[in-house]
């Protein structure tokens, strides 16, 4: 049965049949009666034809088989992987990107990864010539070379659970190619943090020339990321009425593009503290925001807090864009993003002592010692050390 591809005779009821037999997703063994050879060979071209069926009876999961190309594979993990792993727009155009510019493309003897069977094309070997070769040839700087990576990890866990491949051959590749990731120490070193009086000259100049200044004052003073603080409702504000304790739920974000992601970056919501700045400035732009929509005539009111005079909101890159020009006339650095409100934060809380774990739940680390990493720099050191015990008495 192995040679002929799981098709033999079989008598039943006296009666002399052809039994094909093969393997289903579940790896239960399935099988059907002919009353010719013909008739079965039939059958198994169709499901050949499907992708259901394969030689080596590996039928590992439904519609892919062990032969099956990694052309055809990403295809089906395109679709699948990021709807199972909930992944970000952004991260599954990443994804596929790199598939398309940097894998599948890349020629393995006469013929690309693509075209080769996914054993054969994602070997440990492959995989490291792919990544030398785009370092010397292509000379790709070490961050690209860790999203090919990222990329492949990703494609090659799935290869595993779907068992066409037995192990991971991405292990191990980042030492091979010796590619070095970036420690906290060294993340910390890049972090750009404006420093308070430059804060206050920002917000001043942004005051005066942009209609996004109520937006800077809350990323701020509450450190959303850019893409949470722009897809934020008028019901995500909180107003303690004993004034104690404003807070600002932080569960949606917006990409470049201005499309809604599934949720914030960490997959979860968050509340974080609102200052009486920042609230004040939340409240001037529902004022203006009812102003607007009697002016422009808007339909209805859009949801979105931070919206366009024409009532759509605004992408990251709508926020970049007017960034640099308010860091021009503001005579700061012009390397800032909208992303150094968040270092900033977390730079002057923890040089003025406020805790790490405090810090970490406001930015929406996984944990404190994240934080600890990218901004143990601004941490307060410098302090005399009391005497827990000395076992002396006085006499």
């Amino acid at each position: 049965m192995r040679g002929s591809g799981a098709i033999a005779k079989a008598v039943t009821h006296g009666q002399e049949r052809w039994r094909y037999s093969w393997y289903d997703a579940n790896g239960h063994r399935r099988s059907l009666l002919f009353r010719t050879r013909a008739d079965a060979l039939d059958e198994q071209r169709r499901q050949v034809r499907a992708g259901t069926f394969d030689h080596k009876r590996q039928v590992v999961a439904d519609g892919i088989t062990s032969r099956m190309t990694l052309a055809a594979y990403a295809d089906r993990w395109k679709q699948e992987y990021p709807i199972a792993h909930k992944l970000k727009i952004r991260t599954r155009e990443s994804y596929e990107a790199t598939l398309r510019l940097h894998i599948l493309p890349v020629r393995a003897g006469s013929r690309t990864l693509g075209e080769l069977p996914v054993r054969d094309a994602l070997t440990f070997d492959r995989l490291r010539t792919l990544l030398v070769e785009k370092r010397a040839q292509d000379r790709l700087r070490d961050n690209s070379l860790r999203i090919i990576i990222a990329t492949l990890r990703a494609l090659c866990g799935s290869a595993v659970s779907d068992r066409l491949l037995t192990q991971d051959p991405t292990a191990g590749l980042r030492k091979e190619i010796r590619l070095t990731l970036p420690t906290g120490r060294r993340r910390g070193e890049r972090i750009r943090a404006f420093s308070q009086p430059q804060l206050e000259q920002f917000l001043v100049v942004a005051r005066e020339t942009s209609e996004l200044w109520d937006l800077y004052v809350v990323l701020a003073n509450a450190a959303p990321r850019i893409g949470e603080g722009i897809a934020l409702h008028s019901d995500d504000i909180y107003v303690d009425p004993a004034g104690q304790r404003h807070t600002l739920r932080l569960s949606r974000q917006l990409d470049d593009r201005g499309r809604l992601g599934d949720s914030t970056k960490s997959g979860s919501d968050r509340t974080v503290a609102l200052t009486a700045g920042a609230l004040t400035a939340l409240r001037a732009r529902m004022k203006m925001r009812a102003e607007w929509k009697l002016r422009y005539r808007w339909p209805e009111m859009p949801l979105w807090l931070f919206t366009t005079r024409s009532g759509r909101p605004y992408s990251q890159r709508n926020v970049r864009r007017d960034m640099a020009r308010v860091l021009a006339r503001a005579g700061l650095p012009a390397e800032h993003s909208p992303h150094d409100f968040r270092h900033t934060f977390a730079s002057l809380h923890l040089t003025a002592g406020r805790p790490v774990k405090w810090v970490q739940e406001q930015l929406g680390h996984a944990t404190a010692a994240l934080t600890t990493d990218l901004y143990g720099k601004w941490i307060p050191t410098e302090l005399a050390a009391p005497d827990l015990a000395t076992g002396l008495r006085e006499r």
